[in-house]
């Protein structure tokens, strides 16, 4: 499992922007397929917005989920985790 948790990212490497976070995480995607020559498998794990934020922070934070996550995609990681999984909310996001 590789925690990219993007929120946490953006917080802990100051970044300010959706741009520098998006720049990050393809570092994260474009690095982990090195190490996918050594593992069978590698798991993606991301977090969901807490349902106790606004409705803009978690718009907000569902639109961030999903770019990444597309992206992930687009980089032929097929293999993500939602946490918490049962939130509903984060998983309708990711099959628009």
């Amino acid at each position: 499992m590789i925690m990219t948790y993007q929120e946490r990212i953006r917080k802990e490497l100051e970044l300010k922007s959706n741009s520098e976070l998006a720049a990050t995480m393809d570092k994260i995607f474009t690095n982990a397929s090195h190490w996918q020559q050594l593992k069978p498998k590698i798991v993606f794990k991301f977090t969901t917005p807490p349902l106790t934020s606004s409705q803009k922070q978690r718009k907000r934070l569902l639109t961030t989920l999903h770019q990444t996550i597309t992206h992930a995609r687009q980089k032929n990681w097929p293999d993500l985790v939602l946490t918490p999984c049962n939130n509903l909310i984060a998983a309708s996001a990711i099959n628009e």
